[in-house]
């Protein structure tokens, strides 16, 4: 799966990672943990949608930045990443280098 090549990316080059199977998942960990300065996420997973996901991480956390990489394109429509408050949002596939890019502006 996608999310654990990134995740042994992401420790590789030293960043703390935690993984998510679907976004309940992913919610739940945020509520236990919370101490998180980004979330990677994709639109389609299965349970809730990626949308429903990041209503609800905002109604957690206002502050925390999010990268959306999907095959579904999201802009120009009522749910765009602005609307969305979505730091960037990444067509998949997308190279490493980009991905890295974008984490390190997301984060600084």
């Amino acid at each position: 799966m996608l999310r654990h090549v990134l995740k042994d990316i992401l420790m590789e080059r030293g960043f703390s990672v935690e993984t998510a199977a679907n976004g309940e998942d992913g919610l739940n960990i945020l509520k236990d943990a919370g101490d998180f300065d980004l979330i990677l996420l994709d639109i389609q997973m299965p349970g809730i949608s990626g949308y429903e996901c990041i209503r609800k991480i905002r109604g957690l956390r206002s502050d925390v930045r999010i990268i959306v990489l999907s095959a579904y394109d999201v802009r120009g429509r009522e749910q765009n990443p602005e609307s969305m408050q979505i730091f960037e949002y990444l067509h998949k596939p997308v190279s490493i280098e980009r991905l890295m890019s974008t984490i390190e502006q997301a984060l600084n």
